[in-house]
């Protein structure tokens, strides 16, 4: 396939290979989450289109299934705004390391300034890391219509899940590379509310 039919998805993999800081690891987590919640949204869509054709099929399953299209639909767009948040305050970060720095005012300015801009390249992989457990936890709800035998496209579901937590992991080291520039209350508050997020998805994340 050349360039021209691979669209945007072509652009992001050709601007993540670039020599530059952005986009990075932080975006490509939210990009690999995104693409879990289009393989959610296939199956969810096939379901509904196989129940739908039923004759005994029920309403109550029909909505469910929309209900979780609806979610996946949500959680698509989150993840497509952090991506480029995700950028964005790096972007900003790096910009911080310009900063002059000849007199004491000068370097009392720029580590303030930096500090703030650290603070956001943290913020902004945790908020990845929090759609990325909600993208999990929506899986796992497809994943139990499987005793109701609504769900198809069952193999496609289990890459997402794969893909998801693979994008967490990867979510989880972006954050823990900003900790050097964070002060020590705050690197705690991000490793308490991290092991939070650990315990709501369970045997999500290990792929049980």
């Amino acid at each position: 396939m050349n360039a021209s039919g691979s669209g945007g998805d072509f652009s992001f993999a050709e601007r993540l290979a670039a020599p530059t800081p952005t986009p990075g690891g932080g975006g490509a987590c939210a990009r690999v989450a995104l693409y879990a919640t289009s393989l959610a949204r296939m199956v969810l869509g096939i379901s509904t289109r196989r129940e739908e054709a039923r004759k005994d099929s029920s309403g109550a399953s029909v909505e469910t299934l929309t209900a979780l299209t609806r979610e996946a639909e949500a959680l698509a767009e989150r993840l497509r705004r952090l991506e480029g948040e995700d950028t964005e305050v790096f972007d900003s970060f790096m910009r911080t390391l310009k900063l002059p720095r000849d007199t004491a005012e000068e370097k009392a300015s720029r580590k303030a300034v930096r500090r703030g801009a650290a603070e956001e390249c943290a913020r902004v992989p945790f908020n990845i890391l929090e759609a990325i457990r909600d993208t999990l936890l929506v899986l796992g709800r497809i994943h139990q219509l499987r005793d109701e035998g609504v769900l198809r496209a069952e193999s496609d579901l289990g890459v997402a899940l794969e893909l998801a937590g693979a994008a967490f992991r990867g979510a989880e080291q972006t954050l823990s590379a900003n900790f050097p520039e964070l002060e020590p209350p705050a690197v705690a508050a991000y490793v308490q509310r991290l092991e939070s997020l650990r315990k709501e998805l369970g045997g999500l994340l290990s792929g049980s």
